[in-house]
């Protein structure tokens, strides 16, 4: 659904020209407090890096906290068995629309933060390619853990765009590089499924102690 909604949104904003200009989107972006510091110096991309990094922090809190908060316990329970968590009294379409907002709002602060980066948005750059490497990234990363869809990012995306720049550009017929990528990550997707499903760093199980019994306050009462 999430990707058929993603092609959806490109193809309204795309045939929407006054909207955001089309297909050719929008170019030019100023980068934030550029008024204040030069954007074209290195002291305004190392400010940048520093900026980018706290906002990382401050999301991987805030989700952590959500993750471990009573809220992302009823979302595990509802992924895990949905009817269950309605027969405990959770609402499974309230907590499938918070979760979409959230997760929303992260997706849209990274995007301004990368758009405010290259200054430059098209939706012709941006199509469902980019939501497939995406979710390979969370495959093989781990499921349902923040560590995990850190290391994905990092193993995914960045690793393979690192890896192929050191691969001869004579390599082959044109083209060859960018499709054995996807043929990899297609691989990837597949073996991690077969061989791997809980990812390269699996979500951490919570045992909780059940509450004790009749029987066990009255040995405790004996002792």
């Amino acid at each position: 659904a999430f990707l058929v909604l993603s092609i959806i949104t490109n193809e309204v904003i795309t045939n929407a020209r006054p909207f955001l200009n089309g297909a050719a989107g929008l170019a030019l972006v100023p980068p934030p407090l550029s008024d204040v510091i030069d954007p074209n110096t290195e002291t305004y991309q190392y400010f940048y890096v520093a900026m980018t990094a706290v906002c990382v922090v401050l999301v991987f809190v805030v989700v952590n906290r959500i993750v471990n908060s009573p809220y992302g316990r009823s979302l595990r329970a509802m992924r895990e068995r949905e009817i269950a968590a309605i027969a405990i009294g959770k609402n499974p379409v309230q907590l499938k629309m918070t979760v979409f907002i959230v997760g929303g709002v992260i997706a849209g602060l990274s995007g301004a933060i990368l758009v405010g980066f290259i200054q430059l948005w098209a939706p012709s750059v941006w199509l469902y390619p980019e939501t497939i490497i995406l979710f390979a990234a969370i495959i093989v990363g781990g499921r349902g853990n923040n560590v995990g869809a850190i290391l994905g990012a990092l193993l995914v995306p960045v690793g393979f765009e690192e890896v192929t720049r050191f691969i001869p550009s004579s390599f082959g017929p044109p083209g060859l590089i960018p499709a054995l990528q996807w043929v990899a990550i297609g691989l990837l997707i597949i073996g991690f499924l077969w061989f791997r499903p809980e990812g390269v760093r699996p979500e951490p199980r919570h045992v909780f102690e059940g509450a004790p019994v009749r029987e066990d306050l009255e040995d405790a009462r004996a002792s």
